[in-house]
């Protein structure tokens, strides 16, 4: 039964949109309140008006399924340049390489689809943030043998991909850091920008953060003028240029 169950929602995935769906204006408004907490936020909303997306769910699923069918693509795109690669050792091995890293990305993927109908979104973050490093990884082991336009034009869809999988990392964690009310969402933000997350499901749900009224317990010496005290007894010794 659960071979079953996984079945179908490979088959979700894969469904492509309908294209006789006109959404409504209200339905582009929701779309770029969303796509506000991503990083291409242009490649976001001309990816996501193909489908209809009525809340925050919806939206976030078919940024899975847009990302996963260009990882389908991608994956055809490198075994074309498998095949055409005979006789050069070096396209040889870039072409393998790139088949595996997209196959463990499709893996990343399908475990997230897996993971958000039962609630478990930061497993899902954890996942589609692996998904996107092999895809990193796939053409980062191109970029060395692009010599050809095949090459060239495959790294140019990973690049979209790449931003597309990104994208959709980024609207998951828009919800689950201020859940579905999209009003609420902005630019990622990380640790340098002076944002933390709250602790997960098995913190105590503080803020994090660096602790307050931190004392410096070291001191940076420029000239040789510092003293060092040797707490193991070895008396005192200058302190070099640091």
């Amino acid at each position: 039964m659960a071979s079953i169950t996984i079945f179908f929602i490979s088959l979700i995935v894969l469904l492509p949109p309908n294209s006789a769906i006109h959404p409504p204006s209200s339905n582009s408004n929701l779309i770029q309140q969303a796509c506000k907490a991503t990083r291409y936020q242009q490649l976001c909303e001309s990816s996501l008006t193909r489908y209809p997306n009525a809340n925050a769910n919806q939206i976030i699923q078919s940024a899975l399924n847009i990302s996963y069918a260009s990882l389908r693509l991608a994956q055809s795109m490198a075994q074309s340049i498998l095949k055409a690669s005979a006789g050069n050792p070096s396209r040889t091995t870039a072409a393998n390489s790139c088949i595996q890293h997209l196959a463990n990305s499709e893996q990343r993927l399908k475990s997230t689809v897996e993971a958000l109908p039962r609630g478990e979104m930061k497993n899902g973050r954890a996942w589609t943030s692996a998904g996107l490093a092999y895809q990193y990884d796939c053409w980062s082991a191109l970029k060395y043998v692009n010599d050809t336009e095949m090459v060239t034009e495959t790294m140019l869809f990973l690049d979209r991909l790449i931003g597309k999988t990104s994208n959709a990392l980024s609207l998951m964690m828009a919800y689950d850091v201020f859940g579905e009310k999209m009003a609420s969402w902005g630019p990622p933000k990380t640790e340098r920008d002076g944002f933390w997350e709250r602790g997960g499901s098995w913190g105590d749900g503080k803020r994090l953060g660096v602790p307050a009224g931190l004392k410096a317990d070291m001191t940076v010496c420029k000239g040789g003028g510092c003293i060092i005290r040797d707490s193991a007894g070895g008396g005192e010794r200058g302190a070099g240029s640091g």
